[in-house]
């Protein structure tokens, strides 16, 4: 495929972003690569978001700027996905950036792959919240090892391999054919969710192995709210359960995964009598802890 014949629809769901939003469209104004369409939609901003954006974008007729009440991030994604006309999807929050060469590279990289690959994605970098161009010490891989991409995302998201939304340039035609969506009945985790929805299709995946985005750390953000966090990712899990489709040795990774999840974030009252029984040291472990902290 040449390259250049393809736009990519860059979908960008905002919601109160007047700190961060400038640094996510100027990198898109960056790109070395220009046929593009930016979908930004204000996902019910109360602060200053809306100005901002019109400021940055009122002189290119690329971007496509819309106001909505607020829906939450799945829905504003899923309206983003709805207007999208291009040949390729490239997801963007807010408070992140592409970093100049991320469509042109990925793009390439595909097309030296002969239009095999449906799903593209790279490494990335991490930022601090003031200055998202200031490293952040923390990371975790994005990698995976084998080619068996949806029992390897089950089994080690989050723990030990995280991959942000930006990293990715999805074929339209997943969304637009295949009917993947985020879900928007989740609290959080949702961007997990649409990967496992993706994954099952048996795309092709490529990986490039180059820093072409980066993820700021956000101080006080939802990630930090463990109780939050561990329901979401059980509502995942147990929505994908009680799914038709998948194998038995990707049913068993779910199973494990939810054990694993139901432990690291404490919730023993969501546990069964089995998964109690298999968790015995963690839960005397944690009482201990707790008698003697008393």
């Amino acid at each position: 495929m040449k390259i250049n014949d393809h736009r990519v629809s860059i979908i960008i769901p905002v919601y109160n972003g007047a700190a961060y939003i400038s640094d996510a469209i100027l990198s898109v104004k960056q790109q070395s690569y220009t046929n593009w369409e930016c979908i930004i939609i204000n996902d019910g901003s109360t602060d200053n978001t809306a100005e901002i954006i019109h400021t940055l974008t009122v002189n290119d007729s690329r971007f496509i700027c819309k106001e909505q009440q607020n829906k939450g991030l799945s829905a504003t994604r899923n309206a983003g996905l709805e207007l999208a006309e291009g040949t390729f999807i490239q997801f963007l929050d807010a408070d992140d950036v592409l970093l100049p060469f991320k469509l042109e590279k990925q793009l390439t990289h595909l097309e030296t792959e002969g239009g095999k690959a449906l799903v593209s994605y790279t490494d990335y970098a991490t930022g601090s919240t003031a200055d998202i161009y200031k490293p952040d010490p923390y990371y975790i891989t994005g990698k995976f090892k084998s080619r068996n991409y949806l029992n390897e995302l089950i089994e080690r998201w989050e723990f030990d391999m995280s991959i942000p939304p930006h990293a990715f340039i999805f074929s339209a035609a997943i969304f637009k054919e295949e009917g993947v969506q985020f879900d928007t009945s989740l609290p959080n985790h949702e961007d997990f969710d649409c990967w496992i929805q993706v994954l099952k299709q048996n795309v092709g995946v490529i990986y490039l192995d180059e820093k072409l985005c980066i993820y700021r750390i956000t101080e006080g953000s939802m990630s930090k709210k463990m109780r939050l966090m561990g329901e979401g990712f059980l509502q995942v899990i147990d929505k994908h359960l009680s799914l038709a489709g998948y194998t038995k040795k990707t049913r068993q990774i779910l199973y494990a995964k939810r054990l694993k999840v139901l432990q690291h974030y404490r919730r023993f009252d969501r546990m069964n009598r089995y998964e109690k029984l298999l968790s015995i040291r963690v839960l005397s472990l944690y009482y201990i802890k707790r008698i003697f902290s008393v």
